[in-house]
């Protein structure tokens, strides 16, 4: 408890069957943490409600990319170590699969073009550590702009 953690969250909304097939590569790494499987659509929606408890403050930012390089992981990795609050936390969205079965102007979704989305969540509840967590998710967020 109240160590830095790397979780892989996922979704695959179709044949349960495949979808264990496409995940059995992730559990053979034998996580510390296993949840995954059918679970109703609404818990999914709600499982990372408590990473926002009432009067948290936020600022986040977030940008599209088409590959992940070792510079990318490595800024990821750099920014996710160097955030102090618990509540912060770096989301990278593999876009692929029902994102890409429509066209862009099918849908309020534009970037079906892009693989990746980077979601730079800073999270604290101190007024104080204002400062401090919105210059890393900035920091985080202009270095990351170099790859887009």
């Amino acid at each position: 408890q109240g160590k830095r953690v790397f979780a892989i969250g996922l979704c695959y909304a179709d044949d349960l069957e495949e979808g264990a097939r496409l995940v059995s590569p992730i559990k053979a790494l034998n996580p510390v943490a296993d949840l995954a499987g059918p679970i109703p659509y609404t818990v999914l929606q709600s499982m990372f409600d408590a990473s926002a408890p009432r009067g948290i403050n936020a600022y986040w930012k977030s940008l599209y990319l088409d590959e992940l390089d070792k510079n990318v992981i490595g800024t990821l990795i750099q920014a996710g170590s160097s955030f102090r609050s618990p509540f912060t936390h770096l989301d990278l969205i593999y876009l692929e699969g029902a994102v890409k079965r429509k066209g862009a102007e099918e849908s309020a979704f534009q970037h079906r073009d892009k693989r990746f989305l980077v979601h730079m969540n800073g999270n604290w509840m101190n007024k104080q550590e204002e400062t401090e967590n919105i210059n890393r998710v900035r920091h985080t967020w202009e270095t990351l702009s170099r790859y887009t």
